[in-house]
């Protein structure tokens, strides 16, 4: 068993546990857990933390045991001297096997990942037999990557105008929102998570530029999965969606009207019905 520490925080005036585990590759991984139910582990996108998930936790925790990764390179989880995507699917996958030994190392566990988070998470099922239910919100797979130079741009501006400058480029480029949602998001703890997270977008973006998706590699992955798409995202977000769809043996598509890519922040209420109507492996 991975080893793992555990400390508590204060969330939402309850004690929330918040576990370390130490990943394949000897950094340690935080997750904030919290709920009760069988467990449910989210994995939050680039330029993300666990607080991403705070409009939609509260509902969530009602059915679940919920375990918030906080991925590598940023608050309380460590980092390593060099970065590959590979040890994020590691990262995730200790989580996971955490996760059910801390509810029943019996019961199964339901993994949930968000745009890069959703990359990791696809992967890491290849790692670990505990999870019976996946649900991947628009994996940015083939043609969605950011284009060359995205990266540079980034590093660019957290040298030459700090991390809000940066931070509100890639929303502004990769996401889509209007400089107005911007500045009405700045000052609350998920800007200052924002802020954290900035520093580990250019690996992130390299990765995906670099990612090749294999969908003969996952032709024997039998967990049942979700793939949410929102109904106002772009074509390429769709093809991405659409070709992990048709890669796994079991998979179908739920579109999430009215919604793009954070619909965890417009729409909580439709996004925790499609997750808790997500089927598992029977």
């Amino acid at each position: 068993m991975t080893p793992h520490t555990l400390t508590y925080k204060a969330v939402g005036g309850l004690l929330s546990r918040v576990p370390t585990v130490t990943s394949a590759d000897g950094t340690r991984i935080a997750y904030e857990r919290t709920g009760d139910g069988p467990p449910l582990v989210l994995v939050h996108g680039t330029a993300g933390h666990r607080v991403d998930w705070r409009e939609v936790a509260p509902a969530l925790a009602e059915s679940f045991t919920l375990s918030l990764v906080e991925r590598r390179g940023r608050g309380e989880s460590g980092d390593a001297a060099s970065y590959a995507i590979e040890h994020e699917y590691a990262d995730v996958a200790a989580v996971v096997e955490h996760a059910a030994a801390e509810v029943d190392p019996d019961t199964p566990v339901s993994l949930l990942g968000h745009s890069y988070g959703a990359i990791c998470a696809l992967h890491a099922v290849r790692e670990t037999d505990a999870v019976d239910r996946l649900v991947l919100y628009e994996p940015p797979l083939g043609d969605v990557p950011e284009p060359e130079g995205a990266a540079a741009d980034i590093e660019r501006l957290l040298r030459e105008e700090g991390r809000d400058a940066a931070t509100a480029a890639f929303l502004r480029e990769a996401v889509g929102l209007s400089d107005l949602v911007i500045d009405s998001m700045r000052g609350d703890d998920l800007w200052r998570a924002r802020l954290d997270a900035i520093p580990t977008v250019p690996r992130e973006i390299r990765a995906t530029q670099g990612e090749r998706f294999d969908p003969a590699a996952f032709a024997d992955v039998a967990v049942p999965t979700t793939l949410l798409l929102g109904g106002d995202s772009p074509s390429a977000m769709r093809r991405a969606t659409e070709s992990v769809a048709d890669a796994l043996p079991d998979a179908d598509i739920v579109t999430l009207a009215g919604c793009a890519h954070m619909a965890m922040h417009a729409d909580p209420e439709q996004f925790v019905d499609a997750v808790r109507d997500a089927p598992a492996a029977r």
